[in-house]
């Protein structure tokens, strides 16, 4: 079994994913205050969601070489960033479709050490260490692994969770491009302000395909998927007629994947980052 947390405000999302009989993949998640500790055993792995404002994300350019592993190279290059003592940070790559191109991330020590210490509770004073994913990777590698995709294409993935959203851009099913935006309250029966929101959302998600363009990546944008807080009736009516796209909703992978959840007001769009921390 492995175990994914996504803290949000006022709660948290625990996933908890196995095998079963036959390689079918068993999913389920339950919310929980944030002040309630999750309870784990030395031999569960997991994983904590790092709120996306709270990670510095870089381009890195690192073409094949032979002389020196991956890691050393990911933390030299990314600890150039940064004007305080590289100790302080904890540094990470992600691969892309674009060839040598990486999503470089840069954590900050002190936070990771603080969600460890609220979020977690070991049994008998021990347990593995918990491994740390800014959530809008999370989100991509969790519509990966576990959502009926939509297309091979570019796809946007876009998640509401509090007042922040997180956006992950997949293309042939690798990412390409993590971002995020902050919102201000908005109703999900107000029209205005849902198709404002689109309007910055359509400015960021085009600003970033320019980006892609410029490093290669010239493909036009298949689809908008719509996941969270956001993936309602009301708001796919108000974006859509926004973007030449399609914009949908995500659906649970048909064969192979069971999901559930205690609280039925959770579904399963609402939970892709969650069970994206459970993927290697």
């Amino acid at each position: 079994m492995r175990i994914g947390i996504d803290p949000r405000a006022g709660q948290k999302l625990v996933a908890r994913v196995s095998t079963g009989e036959g390689d079918q993949i068993e999913c389920s998640v339950e919310s929980r205050a944030v002040s309630a500790p999750v309870e784990l055993s030395a031999t569960t792995p997991v994983a904590i969601a790092v709120a996306d404002h709270e990670v510095a994300v870089k381009s890195l350019n690192l073409p094949p070489s032979n002389s020196i592993d991956f890691l050393s190279r990911v933390s030299f290059e990314l600890s150039q960033s940064v004007l305080e003592p590289p100790e302080l940070f904890q540094f990470d790559a992600i691969p892309t479709s674009i060839p040598n191109r990486f999503i470089g991330l840069i954590y900050r020590q002190e936070r990771l050490g603080a969600l460890k210490l609220r979020l977690l509770a070991f049994q008998n004073g021990s347990a593995p260490e918990p491994r740390f994913l800014m959530r809008a990777v999370a989100l991509g590698r969790g519509y990966r692994q576990f959502a009926e995709l939509d297309s091979d294409g570019l796809l946007c993935l876009v998640d509401l969770a509090g007042g922040a959203v997180s956006l992950c851009f997949l293309y042939n099913r690798t990412m390409v491009a993590v971002t995020h935006m902050a919102i201000g309250a908005m109703e999900s029966t107000d029209g205005r302000s849902m198709r404002a929101f689109g309007v910055d959302l359509k400015s960021l998600i085009n600003f970033h395909l320019a980006d892609c363009a410029q490093h290669g990546l010239s493909v036009p944008l298949s689809a908008v998927v719509m996941c969270g807080g956001l993936a309602e009736p009301a708001m796919l009516d108000s974006v859509t007629p926004l973007f030449s796209a399609r914009v949908v909703m995500p659906q649970l992978r048909t064969g192979g994947v069971s999901f559930g959840c205690s609280d039925e007001s959770i579904r399963f769009s609402d939970c892709i980052a969650a069970l994206g921390l459970t993927v290697n």
